[in-house]
C-alpha cells in the first residue's frame, strides 16, 4: 500500500459524516474562491461560498483537539503574506484563526463558562469582531462558531440558542461585507442556505454513511488532504488573478 493510500485509509475504509462535512465544505470553499478571483461579478458563487465557514469552525469545535500541525502553521503564514500582498494591508488568513480557536477552546473550555459569562464574552466579541474584521479573515466570528459548536458536541442545553445566535451574527456580517446580498432574491437564498446549514450541523451525528465503492477513495482523499487542497488551490487562484486578471493601473 502506497503512502497516499495509507494516509487516506488511516481511519478505516469507510466514509462518515465528518468526511461528508469536510468534502462539502471544500467544494463550497473552492466555489467561493473561484467566484472571488475569477468571476467577481458572479454574486451567486460568493453567496454559495458564504455557507462554508460555519462548517469548518463547527468541525474544529465539535472535535476539540489541540493539534499544532506544521502545515497549518506554515500554510497560514504563507497565505497571510500573500493576502497582505494582494490586499495591500495586514491580513491574517483563516488557517491561523483555526489555531487560535483550538488554543482558546483547550485552555478555556465552554463547560466551565457560566451563562452570565457567556453573555459577557459574546458582547465583548462583537466589539473585537468590529475591530478585527478588516484585517483578520472572518474576525471573531470564528470564536463564536467554535464555542457554540462545542456546545452542540457536549449536548449543552443552550447549544441551539448560542449556535443559532452565531449564525445570525454571521448572517448580518456577511450582508455588511457583501452589500449585494441584500438584494431580495440573494437575501432570501442566503437566509435559506444559512438556516439549512444551521439545522444540518445542529443535528449532526458521527456515523458511517453509505458510499459507492468507486467514490470512496477520491472522497476520502479530499477529506484527508483538505488542508493541502485549501492551500494549493488558493495560491493557484491568487496567482492567476495577479498575473492574468488583475486590473492594470496607469
Amino acid at each position: 500500500m502506497s503512502s497516499i493510500q495509507q494516509t487516506v485509509y488511516r481511519y478505516g475504509k469507510s466514509f462518515n459524516t465528518h468526511d461528508f462535512i469536510k468534502v462539502l465544505a471544500i467544494v463550497i470553499m473552492i466555489i467561493d474562491h473561484v467566484g472571488d478571483y475569477i468571476f467577481p461579478d458572479n454574486h451567486w458563487l460568493r453567496l454559495i461560498g458564504r455557507i462554508g465557514l460555519p462548517m469548518w469552525y463547527f468541525l474544529i469545535g465539535y472535535v476539540n483537539k489541540l493539534r499544532m500541525n506544521k502545515f497549518l502553521i506554515v500554510y497560514g503564514i504563507l497565505l497571510s503574506c500573500s493576502g497582505s500582498f494582494l490586499y495591500h494591508k495586514l491580513w491574517i488568513d483563516i488557517l491561523l484563526t483555526f489555531i487560535v480557536c483550538q488554543v482558546l477552546l483547550h485552555h478555556f473550555p465552554v463547560e466551565r463558562i457560566s451563562t452570565l459569562w457567556r453573555w459577557v464574552f459574546f458582547l465583548l466579541l462583537q466589539v473585537v469582531n468590529a475591530l478585527l474584521y478588516s484585517h483578520v479573515e472572518y474576525g471573531a466570528l470564528s470564536i463564536m462558531f467554535v464555542y457554540s459548536a462545542r456546545m452542540v458536541a457536549i449536548k449543552d442545553p443552550q447549544a441551539p440558542f448560542w449556535f443559532g445566535l452565531a449564525h445570525i451574527v454571521f448572517f448580518i456580517w456577511q450582508i455588511m461585507a457583501f452589500p449585494y446580498l441584500a438584494q431580495t432574491t440573494l437575501l432570501y437564498s442566503f437566509a435559506f442556505l444559512t438556516l439549512g446549514v444551521y439545522l444540518l450541523l445542529l443535528y449532526y451525528q458521527q456515523k458511517v454513511l453509505p458510499c459507492p465503492r468507486v467514490l470512496l477513495f477520491p472522497l476520502l482523499l479530499i477529506s484527508r488532504y483538505s488542508l493541502h487542497i485549501y492551500f494549493y488551490h488558493l495560491i493557484f487562484l491568487q496567482s492567476i488573478w495577479y498575473f492574468l486578471l488583475k486590473p492594470q493601473t496607469m
